[in-house]
């Protein structure tokens, strides 16, 4: 369904030339900022912005679960933080893999599901894929093919990225399951169990359902469908709010001295009401 403002841009936050990073959307709307020592929040209705430090170093890897949770990946351990009182941010180490490499995890289920994924290279065929539910933790996978590859839940099933392959974990086996085509693997993120993606720098949704077909021109089944938006600077990151499918984007350009500076924009993607003044 289209609408007179669908795509519209409203710049939210002048950055200039500071570096916020990793952008990420809580599911009431907010938005994150995680640049590994410091988390910042932007709340959209009330349009306020504040900082708080970590108690630690977690780095830019991480995965909001619930308005008060998030899980960071960071020098081979994966930690559970509790944000719930921002001015005494704590954390747990849920998992450390020690000197093989915590690759990749994910979260789902409000958190009470946690996938995450052992590159061993030590020894072949050890490479390994955990699930976690509750306090039961067990290998959903043990072999030597490559878990270095982004990881996402969809519909219950486990699937992973690598280049322009798409891989799906079935009963103990990675099997490859089907093509994508020239898509930034690390922008992936499912919400509402729909895949977004960036592709050549324009967000958009992600279909890997579509079987292959020797008929296509495309050499593979899934399709990307770029959001209806029109942006003249460049695009560095993006998420969508749960709530409403509308879309945040971090851009950089350029001011009249070719100085780079940072912004954050949001787009107007699902139908609003707007009465009139003195219409009720």
């Amino acid at each position: 369904v289209s609408f007179n403002s669908q795509g519209e841009e409203t710049q939210i936050l002048d950055l200039q030339n500071q570096y916020y990073g990793t952008m990420r959307s809580f599911p009431d709307g907010r938005l994150a900022f995680n640049d590994g020592s410091t988390l910042r929040i932007y709340d959209p209705v009330t349009e306020t912005l504040t900082s708080n430090s970590f108690d630690n170093y977690y780095g830019n890897n991480y995965q909001i679960v619930t308005n008060t949770i998030i899980y960071g990946l960071n020098n081979n351990k994966l930690y559970k933080i509790d944000i719930s009182d921002l001015n005494a941010i704590t954390s747990e180490i849920i998992f450390d893999a020690g000197n093989l490499q915590l690759s990749q995890f994910y979260v789902s289920n409000n958190g009470n599901t946690i996938y995450y994924a052992v590159q061993n290279y030590y020894l072949e065929n050890q490479n390994k894929i955990y699930k976690k539910v509750g306090d039961v933790t067990e290998e959903i996978y043990v072999g030597g093919e490559s878990v270095n590859r982004k990881m996402i839940e969809l519909n219950d099933n486990i699937y992973l990225f690598e280049y322009s392959s798409v891989y799906e974990l079935v009963d103990g086996n990675i099997t490859y399951y089907n093509y994508v085509n020239n898509i930034n693997q690390s922008s992936i993120i499912n919400v509402n169990n729909v895949l977004y993606a960036s592709q050549d720098q324009i967000p958009g949704i992600l279909d890997i359902s579509n079987t292959y077909d020797n008929d296509e021109q495309m050499p593979g089944g899934s399709t990307f469908e770029p959001l209806p938006i029109s942006e003249d600077e460049e695009i560095n990151q993006f998420t969508i709010d749960p709530n409403s499918g509308n879309l945040y984007t971090v851009n950089s350009g350029y001011d009249a001295n070719f100085n780079t500076i940072n912004s954050v924009s949001f787009y107007q993607l699902s139908p609003q009401i707007k009465i009139p003044a003195g219409d009720t």
